[in-house]
């Protein structure tokens, strides 16, 4: 059975924390933390800021968590811009590595925020 999006966010929080890296919510999850009529989403969008030595860190420990790896997008496979992640148990996900000056902006930009009721904040884009 999959586990809902919510504990697939509580798994993800956890892993970036270990590995010291800044993230946040984007796409359909954060669009209705602000939005009075929600969007239905099929998976999470994350914009992680992660150098390439860091990447590899995390995309061994999601390898070893069970997670499929996808890179895709990019000029290198080896440090893509995108990464789909599939698990037989948690919430399809995507990674967006941040590359760009305005995706860094963007994750420092952040609000704490609790839209779907996890028990503690986690950083949503910010309008």
């Amino acid at each position: 059975m999959k586990h809902a999006a919510a504990d697939t966010l509580r798994y993800f929080s956890g892993l970036f924390a270990e590995h010291q890296a800044r993230w946040v919510v984007v796409g359909a999850l954060a669009a209705n933390a602000y939005r009075l009529q929600t969007r239905t989403t099929t998976d999470l969008d994350l914009l992680v800021d992660l150098s390439e030595e860091r990447y590899h860190a995390v995309q061994a420990a999601l390898a070893g968590d069970g997670w499929s790896v996808h890179p895709t997008g990019g000029e290198r496979r080896e440090f893509p811009d995108i990464v789909r992640l599939r698990h037989t148990s948690y919430f399809p996900t995507d990674l967006l590595l941040a590359k760009t000056p305005y995706q860094v902006v963007a994750i420092q930009r952040a609000r704490l925020l609790d839209p779907i009721a996890l028990g503690f904040p986690l950083p949503y884009l910010s309008p």
